[in-house]
């Protein structure tokens, strides 16, 4: 996903376990569905690498991200489509090259 400086991406949930790659810098909120604030906080460096377990028993709240950095912002992400080992979602794990902060589905 690559979002220009300024730019949104609508609502939109995972059902599966995902990996999140940051080749290049980029500084992004999200919001969840339901909430007022852009509560998630993404400050990426190179190199920075999210991963999530959803689980299987049910998909994370719908979210939306923007671009809030000065320029354009590239990350890919990678869904698991096999079963997740966990039935229930577990918060977010990272790497060193970056910040992260989620919103209230941790």
């Amino acid at each position: 996903m690559t979002l220009e400086e300024g730019q949104e991406v609508g609502y939109h949930q995972h059902h599966h376990d995902h990996v999140v790659l940051w080749p290049v810098a980029g500084d992004s909120q999200g919001q969840e569905l339901g909430t007022d604030e852009w509560g998630i906080v993404q400050k990426a460096r190179p190199g920075f690498v999210l991963y999530r377990t959803v689980g299987h028993s049910e998909p994370l709240t719908p979210h939306r991200i923007r671009n809030v950095g000065a320029t354009g912002n590239t990350h890919y992400i990678i869904e698991l489509l096999e079963p997740s080992p966990s039935a229930e979602a577990r918060p977010w794990t990272f790497n060193d090259r970056g910040e992260f902060k989620p919103g209230t589905d941790a």
